[in-house]
């Protein structure tokens, strides 16, 4: 509440953040809905950590990338490389229109990814559409008239989503 409220306003000025119930219904629902189906697909990976150099341990935080065919993220030293959440070509890029007598995700359940899962990773992939258009509305709206020359700026065209999975403390 008003910490959160204090530290963002504080800490993170000129951050961007929107109450979860001004957000569509339709947005926690189909996110909520892809990120349970990620999860029972194994698509979460956990972090090793090797803290003072002495023995590998695993945190309690998982992650999976999903993104543009190709896109990869570096951290913590290892290179992750995310699943594909638009229909993939033989030669892996994106697959543009497709072939109209495919069903959509069925490139992905050629690569070995289940129905549910292919759906889900595409409608992440709609997602990220969604949160392209929000945040272009914000720099038009917010940032853009505090710029001079008058424009749009920053880049709203995310390539890949990094979500991460945290277990409840009580679990170890």
């Amino acid at each position: 509440g008003d910490d959160f409220k204090s530290c963002h306003e504080e800490c993170y000025k000129g951050f961007h953040w929107e109450e979860p119930k001004n957000l569509p219904q339709s947005l926690h629902t189909s996110f909520e809905s892809s990120f349970h189906d990620l999860n029972d697909s194994g698509l979460f990976l956990y972090d090793i950590v090797q803290p003072g150099r002495k023995r590998l341990s695993r945190t309690y935080v998982t992650r999976t990338l999903v993104g543009c065919p190709g896109s990869t993220y570096r951290y913590l030293g290892l290179r992750l490389f995310s699943h594909p959440w638009c229909d993939v070509a033989e030669n892996g890029d994106a697959l543009v229109g497709g072939n109209k007598n495919d069903k959509e995700g069925s490139s992905l359940i050629k690569l070995g990814y289940s129905q549910k899962c292919a759906s889900s990773l595409l409608q992440i992939g709609n997602i990220n559409t969604t949160l392209i258009t929000r945040t272009n509305s914000v720099l038009k709206e917010r940032i853009s008239p505090m710029v001079k020359p008058r424009g749009l700026v920053g880049s709203a065209d995310y390539t890949l989503t990094l979500i991460n999975r945290m277990e409840p403390t009580s679990i170890k």
